[in-house]
């Protein structure tokens, strides 16, 4: 009857449940980073508690992260677009231009003509000189507010200004103005008529050429060349004393030491020693989760599928948090954690939530940067996100309150460490933030896989508990109207099973949802049930006791058949094979053995169970058999009923149905009490009014 009674159901299963184990501490260790951990630990604005350090060998300092970006965000900020000049397309050109002869229908002078054309030439070889570029060029580099470019000029790099470069346009403009005064006396509309005449836009083309690649690769070249330090820590200099606070400087300096150790690390000589203590942790976290769920939680071990998802579930954020941790432009704020709470919540209870998590927390952390401020931004959203699941069935749009509570934590833990670190609420904190939000968003999306999840690993939910329970359900609906006898029966039994629950422990919401679905076989032969026999007319009276033995035990395998049928849980057909667990139909049991001296008769009068396991099937077994039973009582006082409860629980202990049950005497005791409680309410004596 005691907890350790089940520890048989595991004989078989142990060795696959440690295999499972083991392969989970494998990949996460397989996971983690090889590199080694800083021996001391610290944080910005907190005092030193270690011994005096000294640098061990010279160390560069290295930028911060923030100065890095600032660094290259600068250069980003003042790179140029970079251009290259084709000399070859402006020699063409001007080839071209000086072999056109005199245009037909216009009266100069040869000599003049020559003239002309030859300051032209020399206009636009100067214009060539200092560039054309297209106007499709011209406005992508207008788009980028830029006042220089770079040219490429027989390999050497000239910085121009926008201003001295020309268009075709603006280069003809230039040419035109320049020879007007000169050969056409300042007019305008002769120039133009004879610029136009030798077609000189036809000679004007572009010779710089916008090099996009070649720009990309230059601020490339740029940004690489960017130093990752500026400065030096001299080998036995003195980086922080014992008692000081880790200013910013300092901090920076620690870094820098930090890094460099990781840089140092020789991968052949230590690479097994580390992989050594990362497989003690990892294991150690994991042993400790597994003893926990089968010491107090060993149903969750009953079924693989349950035992994976919750080792998915820890090596799926490790195998995150390092994935995020890589990409250098994604903060690990944006890693939600917290939605592993959420849905282990959902399927588990809040021990199990709340143990898991702090392992999930535990080992990420082996994985961040900043491990202290990791479990402290982690570790009260995943709690409060916890909390927050318990009633989630209740109202479809509690996820988004339960979401809003943990961004909310989240902003809270992020602020009480800034204040923490004398932090200034700058760019990055607003960055930060916004991290936040996503991070948020993400939990919101995630959340939405909850019901394949249930159905892919085979969970029963709060939620799909709280709709089962409906009696609007069809299956319900038929119970009530095919069986109304029992479907109040089964009301009653449910009413007592969820008040014994919510006192001695166990799931109310599954034992409400087993109580109201463990008689549905009766839907098949309702009149052979005293419950719904509404006249004197019993249908038993014209068949012998073995018969109708075999009708009442049938309602069973018919509960299964129909629940399969309608695709319930299969935790909710264990409550219609358990309620009965192997006791006999004594009635018809007892008549038979009256009218007969056959021998060997138990099997055909005893359910085929099995006897129940959880605290859940034993309270409905114990509420049915008392809420039946109380059906029958000529009076109702606090001793008949009393003296009922003890009786049927005596008979289901001295029968043996309790022997594998994970319930104590002491939960028993209470579950009684309960149960005469509930009675007296039910069946209490009413006042006499006069007529």
């Amino acid at each position: 009857m005691m907890k350790f009674s089940n520890l048989k159901i595991y004989k078989t299963k142990r060795p696959i449940l440690v295999l499972l184990f083991l392969l989970a501490a494998v990949a996460i260790v397989w996971i983690l980073p090889k590199t080694p951990t800083f021996k001391q630990e610290y944080r910005m604005g907190a005092m030193w508690l270690h011994a005096d350090l000294y640098a061990p060998f010279d160390i560069p300092l290295y930028k911060t992260e923030a100065e890095l970006s600032a660094e290259k965000r600068q250069l980003r900020a003042k790179s140029l677009p970079l251009f290259r000049l084709s000399a070859r397309s402006g020699a063409l050109s001007l080839n071209s231009l000086m072999e056109q002869k005199l245009p037909s229908g216009w009266s100069m002078p040869l000599t003049e003509y020559r003239r002309v054309m030859g300051s032209i030439a020399d206009l636009l070889k100067g214009v060539y000189d200092k560039g054309v570029v297209s106007e499709v060029d011209l406005a992508q580099v207008a788009s980028q507010k830029k006042d220089n470019i770079l040219v490429i000029i027989d390999e050497n790099v000239t910085q121009l200004s926008v201003s001295d470069i020309f268009t075709v346009n603006s280069a003809t403009a230039y040419i035109l103005s320049q020879i007007t005064p000169m050969y056409f006396d300042s007019n305008l509309k002769r120039a133009k008529a004879f610029i136009q005449a030798i077609e000189l836009n036809g000679y004007i083309k572009p010779n710089l050429d916008y090099d996009k690649k070649a720009t990309a690769q230059f601020l490339s070249d740029k940004l690489n060349d960017v130093s990752i330090s500026n400065g030096m820590i001299s080998a036995g200099q003195k980086i922080v004393s014992k008692g000081e606070l880790v200013n910013e400087a300092t901090f920076k300096m620690l870094e820098s030491l930090k890094r460099e150790n990781a840089s140092r690390f020789s991968y052949t000589k230590n690479i097994y020693y580390l992989v050594a203590g990362q497989l003690l942790l990892v294991g150690g976290a994991l042993a400790l989760l597994y003893l926990f769920l089968f010491g107090y939680r060993h149903e969750v071990l009953e079924g693989y599928r349950t035992t994976i998802f919750l080792l998915l579930s820890i090596v799926g954020m490790v195998a995150l948090v390092a994935w995020v941790v890589k990409i250098e432009s994604v903060s690990i704020f944006i890693v939600p954690i917290a939605i592993s709470a959420m849905f282990i919540r959902t399927f588990y209870d809040s021990r199990v939530a709340f143990f898991t998590y702090n392992i999930i927390v535990l080992i990420c952390a082996m994985v961040a940067p900043n491990s202290f401020e990791f479990v402290m931004m982690n570790y009260f959203p995943g709690v409060v996100a916890i909390f927050t699941m318990k009633h989630i069935y209740r109202s479809g749009g509690r996820i988004f309150v339960a979401v809003l509570v943990v961004f909310i934590t989240y902003l809270t833990s992020y602020l009480a460490l800034s204040l923490l670190k004398d932090a200034v609420f700058d760019s990055q904190a607003a960055w930060n933030v916004l991290w936040l939000f996503v991070n948020a968003l993400c939990v919101l999306i995630a959340y939405q896989f909850a019901y394949p999840i249930e159905r892919l690993f085979g969970f029963l939910s709060d939620a799909t508990l709280h709709e089962l329970t409906d009696t609007n359900q069809p299956l319900l609906r038929e119970l009530s109207e095919l069986a109304p006898g029992t479907f109040q029966h089964s009301l009653q039994v449910a009413n007592l099973g969820e008040a014994v629950a919510r006192e001695v422990g166990g799931n109310p919401l599954l034992i409400r949802a087993g109580a109201l679905y463990h008689d549905v076989g009766k839907m098949n032969n309702p009149s052979y049930f005293t419950e719904n026999q509404s006249s004197n007319f019993n249908p038993h009276r014209n068949l012998d006791p073995d018969e109708s033995a075999a009708i009442i035990i049938r309602h069973v395998t018919d509960g299964v058949q129909i629940a399969r049928k309608y695709r319930l849980h299969s935790s909710i057909i264990r409550f219609i094979r358990t309620h009965h667990g192997t006791t006999k139909v004594k009635y018809f049991y007892k008549k038979y053995i009256e009218s007969s001296n056959e021998q060997n008769i138990d099997g055909r009068f005893t359910y085929t169970g099995p006897k129940p396991l959880s605290k859940e099937e034993t309270i409905l077994m114990l509420a049915d058999g008392v809420e039946a039973a109380s059906r029958s009582l000529k009076e109702y006082t606090p001793e008949t009923i009393s003296q009922l409860v003890d009786d049927i629980v005596k008979m289901k202990m001295d029968d043996g149905q309790l022997d594998r049950a994970d319930i104590s005497l002491s939960e028993v005791t209470l579950t009684k009490e309960i149960f005469k409680r509930k009675l007296l309410n039910i069946y209490h004596s009413r006042v006499e009014y006069p007529k």
